[in-house]
């Protein structure tokens, strides 16, 4: 079933996403979008040119907000290249208090999982405290790959 525009501009105003971050990714102003999340304005009467600006920004940013455990999955896929971390880090938001403490929690969760895959093949295990010495792709990470809330 295809979602409304009144659906996906719901999910996106109920999202992580700042009003900040939209208006500055769509041109709109803040307090436009504070308009409609606060429920001072009705989304159905919204002007269908911004009604089609912010479906089409709601499926480009595409994030998508998840629990701890999910997270703890999520991380559990990351593959063993900066690339694919970037995409997955810019896509899911989990709901961390700082950028800096999923940014750790990330690369202490992959470094635990490469540890654990590794005693599982009977390989050697890279020990250490320091995710970024120990597996050193991780270093390419930064908090600007982690999507804004």
């Amino acid at each position: 079933m295809t979602e409304t525009y009144t659906e996906i501009i719901t999910k996106l105003l109920k999202g992580k996403l700042t009003s900040y971050k939209i208006a500055k990714d769509t041109g709109l102003t803040p307090q436009y979008i504070d308009n409609y999340r606060t429920g001072k304005s009705k989304i159905e009467n919204m002007a269908l040119g911004k009604a089609e600006l912010l479906v089409d920004y709601a499926k480009k940013v595409d994030v998508i907000s998840v629990g701890k455990q999910q997270w703890i999955n999520i991380v559990g896929r990351a593959s063993t290249t900066p690339e694919e971390a970037k995409k997955l880090l810019g896509r899911y938001v989990y709901d961390w208090k700082s950028k800096e403490s999923a940014l750790a929690a990330f690369k202490h969760a992959v470094l635990k999982n490469d540890q654990l895959s590794r005693q599982a093949r009977n390989e050697p295990v890279k020990l250490g405290e320091n995710p970024d010495e120990v597996i050193a792709w991780l270093e390419e990470i930064t908090v600007d790959d982690l999507a804004d809330r």
